[in-house]
């Protein structure tokens, strides 16, 4: 045999390339010879490259692959180029193929970080202006304020209007929004109004009351505007209302003398 010098009926051969191998074979001095060829197709060797091992839940990564004419991706992938999008941290396995030679497995692992589904509660959605709330932020493990600039779980804020509160939760490198509005009612300043504040017993005064949508009078009263007829000088105390939003007492004294005899 040709080459390799072998005189044997059988020989194996392994070729690294593809050779023509020659067999010259005799019955005496009588000779014979037979040639054949083997063909060699190279045994691929795949290499992979990734645009980020490390990718937050819900986002994709490109993953390249080189090195053979046909790939089997596991537990999925094709082609040579392919976006995966893993749910969890998942090992990945690429085959290369040329024509019936594989090569050798190449694994990559994609890990996934949870990205944060974060939440706000307030302690009340809508308050008087000069009150305080209380914010907290749950489903991340660092958090950023704002307006604000707050870097805790739980902040205090003292809205003077109607405002909108943002808090950036992360797990790591993977970030999570959520947005709540405290809706600020404005606290009334009532003012009064009085016909007369010294009258004789007996007789009336009108008094009239702005700044709120509603009332309460104290020790008598109702509404914007009351008829008084107090039978000695009294004391009279208003509050107003918006809403929840309750002014400071308005207070004012309607003295009563009495008739002669």
């Amino acid at each position: 045999w040709l080459p390799g010098a072998q005189t044997t009926t059988v020989i194996t051969v392994t070729p690294t390339i593809t050779t023509t191998y020659t067999v010259n074979g005799s019955v005496g001095t009588c000779y014979g010879t037979k040639t054949i060829s083997i063909n060699v197709t190279s045994t691929p060797t795949v290499a992979s490259s990734i645009t980020n091992t490390t990718i937050c839940s819900g986002t994709s990564v490109i993953a390249n692959v080189t090195g053979a004419t046909t790939y089997t991706w596991l537990p999925s992938g094709s082609g040579n180029t392919s976006t995966l999008t893993p749910s969890s941290t998942t090992v990945y396995t690429v085959t290369g193929s040329n024509g019936s030679c594989v090569s050798a497995p190449k694994n990559f692992t994609i890990n996934v970080t949870t990205t944060p589904t974060v939440n706000i509660t307030a302690s009340s959605s809508t308050v008087c202006a000069g009150q305080t709330v209380t914010l907290t932020a749950s489903g991340a493990t660092a958090y950023s304020w704002l307006p604000g600039a707050q870097t805790t779980t739980v902040i205090t804020v003292n809205p003077t209007s109607t405002t909108s509160y943002t808090v950036n939760g992360a797990n790591g490198t993977c970030y999570g929004t959520k947005t709540i509005t405290i809706n600020v009612s404005s606290t009334p300043t009532i003012a009064t109004s009085i016909t007369n504040t010294t009258i004789c017993n007996g007789k009336s005064v009108i008094a009239s009351v702005t700044g709120a949508t509603s009332y309460t009078w104290s020790p008598s009263g109702s509404g914007n505007t009351s008829t008084l007829t107090p039978s000695s000088t009294t004391v009279y105390t208003i509050t107003g209302s918006n809403g929840s939003c309750v002014s400071s007492p308005k207070t004012f004294t309607v003295n009563v003398n009495s008739n002669p005899v």
